[in-house]
């Protein structure tokens, strides 16, 4: 163990500010130490305005060490909420705040992996270079909006209720319209070279976003995000004619 001989050596070097905060936390060190810094303290016969400005700079460290703990709790909390949310292991039924996580997680999962997935085509088309970039600007649209929308849905926002509620009601007509053409192909005569469309992913999809449309259009998760009965008609019904007018420019125009 040192002694305070040793402790008076090293003190010498330490700032005034650093024996403060030793002095002022004396059940953080052994009794050598803080009679060592009781001695050094006295030895530096300090002014009130030495004394001040050590005090000055030792509360802007502690703010600072508040703030860093602050942010790391919040990480920490995150995370943990994140966890609970993903646990396959649920003692409970889920509640309407672990459901909004689970949304928020989903659209913003899938997002991401669109994004990544089609990265060279978005660089391409911000940069002018796609010959295809009208097309490719409205396919890229629908990524960028889930993104926006489940992180505006992770805070609470209204507007991402809007948006992902009006994304859902697009893809339901979407999905349908595709579940009904992939049947009408595998039932035709039509000799496929290359795949042969399977129906699976599309009734998937039209059960996914028939099921997003249901659980948000539910009483007690529109109360959260103040959505009243006519904004919810207003938003699933513009989304389902968006996407309606989707299907018809594709087999008139295309």
């Amino acid at each position: 163990m040192d002694s305070i001989k040793d402790f008076a050596e090293r003190y010498k070097n330490v700032s005034n500010s650093e024996l403060l905060e030793i002095l002022d936390h004396p059940s953080h060190y052994q009794p050598a130490a803080l009679d060592a810094a009781k001695l050094e303290f006295r030895s530096r016969q300090l002014s009130e305005t030495a004394i001040g400005e050590a005090r000055s700079i030792l509360s802007g460290k502690e703010k600072k060490n508040e703030k860093t703990e602050l942010f790391k709790s919040k990480i920490r909390d995150t995370g943990n909420v994140l966890l609970d949310t993903i646990n396959p292991i649920q003692e409970t039924t889920a509640s309407i705040e672990k459901i909004i996580r689970i949304i928020s997680i989903i659209f913003l999962g899938s997002g991401l992996y669109r994004f990544v997935h089609n990265f060279g085509i978005i660089l391409d088309t911000i940069k002018g270079h796609s010959d295809y970039t009208f097309l490719y600007t409205g396919y890229i649209f629908p990524i960028l909006f889930t993104l926006v929308g489940s992180i505006l849905f992770w805070m609470r926002k209204q507007t991402g209720w809007i948006i992902l509620g009006f994304f859902s009601a697009v893809n339901v007509i979407l999905s349908i319209v595709a579940l009904y053409e992939s049947v009408k192909w595998l039932s035709s005569k039509s000799q496929f070279l290359f795949f042969r469309p399977s129906p699976a992913n599309d009734v998937i999809a039209v059960l996914f976003y028939s099921g997003m449309v249901y659980v948000m259009c539910k009483q007690n998760m529109r109360a959260i995000f103040n959505i009243n009965k006519q904004k919810m008609q207003a938003t699933i019904i513009t989304g389902a004619a968006l996407g309606a007018f989707f299907i018809f420019a594709m087999y008139f125009f295309f």
